[in-house]
């Protein structure tokens, strides 16, 4: 044990509390929280905006991947499905209306708007502390 004085031994643990009450209050850590397997994975970046006014349904764009989306001439186009932490959110091509409505993890990856989604449980994904995810599964995997 290094010869440290208690003065430094006093500000490490009020660093050290310090950094986990505000890793608590903010429910964000520096840990990188677990990814789902898929042959690709990318996590879904915050900021998530509401879609048309709904409490349960928001989106959030990723212009990058617009080419894989559904389409009205393909409307189950998108390989993407998605979770939040590791829970598989679906069912996915659902009708933006049913989201809004229905929402407990239903989603769609629609060109030009992104991910439209609900969270499990109706809470906003914007504050709940959780994790999304867009996955290519695995080929055979369900």
């Amino acid at each position: 044990m290094p010869n440290w004085s208690r003065s430094k031994w006093s500000v490490c643990a009020i660093a050290i509390a310090s950094y986990f009450s505000a890793a608590l209050w903010l429910k964000h850590s520096y840990v990188e929280p677990p990814k789902p397997l898929g042959l690709e994975v990318i996590r879904l970046e915050r900021p998530f905006f509401e879609w048309h006014g709904s409490d349960i349904a928001f989106s959030v764009r990723m212009p990058s991947l617009d080419h894989l989306s559904d389409t009205m001439q393909f409307q189950k186009r998108s390989p993407f499905v998605l979770y939040e932490n590791n829970t598989r959110l679906g069912p996915p091509h659902t009708e933006h209306a049913d989201i809004v409505k229905y929402g407990r993890g239903r989603f769609s990856h629609w060109d030009n708007s992104g991910f439209i989604f609900s969270s499990s449980d109706g809470s906003s994904p914007r504050s709940n502390g959780r994790t999304y995810w867009a996955v290519i599964p695995l080929p055979g995997a369900e």
